[in-house]
């Protein structure tokens, strides 16, 4: 190497040496852009029955709600909120909407609303991020009950 950096140093090529990525760099959260105070595991039950939609955003809840509504009007059929009402003529419950969880990590967001959707009745089609047991989402949802008893209210 000592070679390598006295021939570019000759030709003006000034050479700096790193060890590379360490323990600490492969641990990190890293952050990303989009990710906020407002970063939320939510609810939104249904008006007409017992289910409930499960969703995850870092885009705030306001904004969020505002998007399923835009989807609702649309009749964007990608959207679970959008089938539960064509298929059963129930509209959601917009003003029960709540944010049960807060989190900065995507993946742990992703993790908390699979487990949600795996422990309750509900209007989302798909399974979340990852396909939990009953058994394992339960267990996941006691952990961060433990950690994170504030459930507040959101309009």
């Amino acid at each position: 190497m000592e070679k390598l950096t006295k021939v570019l140093s000759a030709a003006g090529v000034h050479v700096t040496y790193t060890s590379g990525q360490n323990i600490q760099c492969l641990v990190r959260e890293k952050v990303v852009g989009g990710q906020n105070e407002q970063s939320v595991v939510y609810s939104i039950p249904c008006g007409g029955c017992a289910s409930m939609y499960y969703g995850e955003t870092a885009r705030g809840l306001e904004r969020r709600v505002r998007e399923h509504k835009n989807d609702l009007r649309h009749h964007r059929t990608m959207n679970s909120l959008v089938i539960h009402t064509e298929r059963y003529d129930y509209l959601p419950s917009w003003d029960r909407t709540r944010a049960l969880h807060t989190s900065f990590n995507t993946r742990k967001r992703k993790l908390v609303e699979a487990t949600y959707i795996a422990t309750n009745e509900v209007t989302n089609h798909r399974d979340g991020f990852v396909n939990l047991s009953h058994t394992a989402a339960s267990l996941v949802l006691a952990s961060q009950s433990a950690r994170s008893p504030t459930r507040r209210p959101t309009r």
